[in-house]
């Protein structure tokens, strides 16, 4: 289901024999092999980003209490009286620090339901101090994942740089100096299995997005057969999704991902996406090497404060066409 679609029958139900997609896990592990190892592993990731958008990746190097601790603490934020949540509550996506409880959008028929915290991540040291000081150890317990998991993705740009033929440190200082974006959800048990989602069908406007899933409900739209499907959640693993900004940069070898979340009847799912992409007023255009007779220039260029305006106009429900809009039409 895409923007402007109807949801049909087979979507409006809780449906446990969904294939799950085919994506492959990464055993991050491998880039301390020797080559040919490591180089095959970049070859893997690169694949993976071509193929489907998104890989698993295990054994990253995040230790399992500071993701242990992550969801603990995003649990017990959510468990605070309203009146302490509604402090950070805003309709403007450009707030540093937002919540946002999404009870009934009624988006193609079928409600919308989802609790979220959003807040900027780096300069660490800057945004930190604006996030909930309840629960009192929110701060250190969520500061530490948003370290470690950072730290993780500049590793992985730099291997999706290397996958690309690129230098493994090109446009590095950018990366490093770019923005990262939390973003702590919580989808309660669904009432009316089929009829709500946690979150329309849209594709990320990062570059890469490092997603930490408590449980299942993460559905993807596979690009070989075009239908939704399971991301798997194995244990201590970490989803990795190509954003909408990592296929203007790349002209389109790798693009962005279309996902969706399911509510289960049965449980509430917690999770936490991180964000990374260029600073906020950073241009991030094709990749000059990735041009020629062949692939023409794809893309206009575009910064992530273009997005987010582009969601201030149009609302989550159009974010899947935002990477329609910088798409240069064929002559």
């Amino acid at each position: 289901m895409m923007d402007g679609e109807k949801a049909n029958d087979g979507e409006r139900r809780w449906v446990e024999d969904v294939d799950i997609v085919s994506a492959p896990v990464m055993d991050l592990s491998r880039l301390n092999l020797p080559p040919p190892e490591r180089d095959l592993l970049v070859q893997d990731i690169g694949k993976a980003c071509k193929q489907f958008g998104l890989f698993q990746a295990i054994n990253h190097g995040i230790c399992p209490s500071t993701i242990e601790n992550s969801l603990c603490s995003a649990s017990a934020f959510f468990d605070l009286p309203t009146e302490e949540k509604i402090v950070f509550a805003s309709n403007d996506v450009q707030k540093p620090v937002r919540y946002e409880a999404r009870l009934s959008d009624g988006i193609d028929g079928v409600d919308v339901y989802r609790l979220l915290l959003k807040h900027y991540a780096h300069p660490l040291e800057l945004w930190m101090k604006l996030w909930p000081s309840k629960p009192s150890d929110y701060r250190e317990k969520m500061g530490k994942y948003a370290e470690e998991v950072r730290t993780l993705a500049l590793k992985l740009i730099r291997i999706i740089m290397e996958s690309l033929g690129l230098d493994p440190s090109y446009m590095q200082d950018r990366f490093e100096d770019g923005t990262q974006v939390l973003a702590v959800n919580r989808y309660p048990e669904s009432p009316r299995p089929g009829l709500i989602l946690g979150l329309p069908p849209h594709s990320d406007y990062g570059c890469i997005t490092v997603l930490l899933q408590g449980c299942r409900g993460l559905q993807v739209l596979d690009p070989n057969d075009h239908q939704w499907k399971w991301v798997q959640t194995l244990p201590g693993s970490l989803a990795v999704h190509v954003g909408d900004h990592l296929e203007v940069l790349t002209n389109g070898r790798y693009k962005s991902v279309p996902h969706r979340v399911i509510l289960s009847p049965e449980r509430e799912r917690i999770s936490i996406a991180s964000f990374h992409s260029f600073a906020m007023d950073d241009k991030i255009e094709v990749v000059e090497h990735l041009v020629d007779e062949q692939n023409p220039r794809a893309y206009i260029a575009s910064s992530v404060r273009e997005f987010l305006d582009f969601t201030s106009r149009n609302g989550i429900s159009s974010t899947g066409s935002y990477i329609d809009s910088l798409k240069i039409p064929n002559k």
